[in-house]
């Protein structure tokens, strides 16, 4: 089950989509996995009434709410919410009824007023299992638990929370969501809306190379050690995945993962329109979540399909042509372009995929399994190699999962 991460309280005032305002007692609670729950209590009156009946009439409400937090004291707004139900409760004398509301946007809080100075921030991730390549002494105890990278100029810290190895274990065992890292960075206020693009992009890429579907929960902003500002996010996540590495997050002797970051980010930023890498990345970490190989296997060719249906546009910005008539000419032209090394029997899988399309099972001869590695090992090495990884420690999924120089 996800765990509460963030629990607030405090007094708000609800704005509802039929010109009606509600002030109340609120309760919020953000999960581990995403989730923004608000629940809202208020005597039973009119109002409340009103919005009982709106809601079995219509059923999807949406409001807004602004208000005030209780310990520490704070500013609360969310732009974006939906009722989710209405339960009213009490006798004659005393009636009241609760609200249940969840965002559909992220809750921002302001804890003091923010001026223009350096910041530290902080992301909550989410599934995020590594080794580090420094170590952080406490209470006699160390700990190789964070690295850092290099990123637009500036220095990231991803760091492990505590207990980190405890929660990896029992994700492993149940496929939850558990918060399990931190990605810290020094930055301005100016900067700040600028910030969470890049941490997305990053944990996209960090989702691809880990192979599971990791997410930011909560940004922290700090000066001076003060928390000033928190943003809980709002997002859909996915179960973790145990050791189903692209890169090896163990890290090692070289710190993979700092590598694989500060080589592929430029590279994905710079291509990420033009090729629909977010979109790639997308299907590649999705695919696998899935239970059965048929699965896994459609979901690896869409993200084949999606970046070949970009692939027009990418030669006539870059001034090229080629045979795009067919899916393996496509492909064909998409692998000798950034110079992939392939065999013929590689690209077999598109007949597999037909078959699986219009039959729903493998077809006879074809070992669902070691299908479903190779095309995986595939869009691996076409991914990372357009992300200028080659040279580089990859794991080979289709070789026994071995860590090596992608060709």
């Amino acid at each position: 089950m996800p765990t509460i991460v963030r629990s607030h309280t405090g007094k708000c005032k609800l704005e509802f989509d039929f010109s009606m305002e509600l002030e109340a007692d609120f309760q919020l609670q953000l999960r581990s996995d995403g989730y923004i729950g608000i629940s809202v209590s208020s005597p039973l009156t009119a109002t409340t009434a009103r919005i009982m009946k709106e809601h079995l009439e219509r059923r999807l409400i949406w409001c807004s709410l602004t208000g005030t937090l209780t310990g520490p004291a704070g500013k609360i707004t969310i732009k974006k919410l939906v009722l989710n139900g209405t339960n009213p409760h009490g006798n004659t004398q005393s009636s009241s009824i609760t609200l249940d509301l969840m965002c559909a946007g992220n809750a921002e809080i302001e804890y003091s007023e923010i001026s223009q100075q350096t910041v530290e921030v902080h992301f909550g991730l989410t599934n995020f299992d590594f080794m580090g390549c420094e170590y952080t002494t406490e209470l006699n105890t160390i700990r190789a638990d964070k690295f850092r990278a290099g990123l637009e100029g500036m220095e990231v810290i991803f760091k492990q929370i505590n207990n980190h190895q405890n929660i990896i274990s029992e994700l492993a065992i149940n496929h939850d969501v558990a918060l399990t890292a931190e990605a810290i960075t020094t930055i301005s206020i100016a900067d700040l809306p600028q910030l969470e693009g890049l941490v997305d992009d990053v944990i996209l890429l960090l989702s691809f190379a880990t192979g599971t579907v990791m997410s930011w929960i909560y940004q922290d902003v700090y000066l001076n050690d003060k928390l000033i500002k928190s943003v809980l996010h709002s997002t859909v996540t996915g179960p973790f995945v145990d050791r189903n590495w692209v890169i090896d997050p163990r890290n090692l002797e070289d710190c993979d993962l700092r590598i694989f970051l500060e080589t592929c980010y430029p590279a994905f930023k710079t291509l990420k329109s033009d090729l629909g890498l977010n979109v790639v990345l997308d299907f590649l970490v999705v695919a696998e979540q899935g239970k059965y190989s048929e699965v896994k296997f459609l979901l690896d060719s869409v993200a084949a399909e999606c970046l070949l249906s970009y692939l027009p546009s990418y030669f006539r910005k870059i001034g090229k042509t080629g045979n795009l008539k067919s899916f393996k000419s496509k492909m064909k032209e998409l692998l000798n372009q950034f110079g992939i090394v392939f065999s013929e029997s590689e690209l077999d899988f598109i007949k597999t995929r037909d078959k699986i399309v219009h039959t729903g099972k493998f077809p006879v001869g074809v070992d669902p399994i070691e299908a479903t590695r190779m095309l995986h090992n595939l869009m691996d090495r076409i991914t990372l190699t357009i992300f200028g990884y080659r040279g580089r420690f990859y794991v080979n999924h289709a070789n026994r999962y071995n860590r090596e120089a992608l060709p």
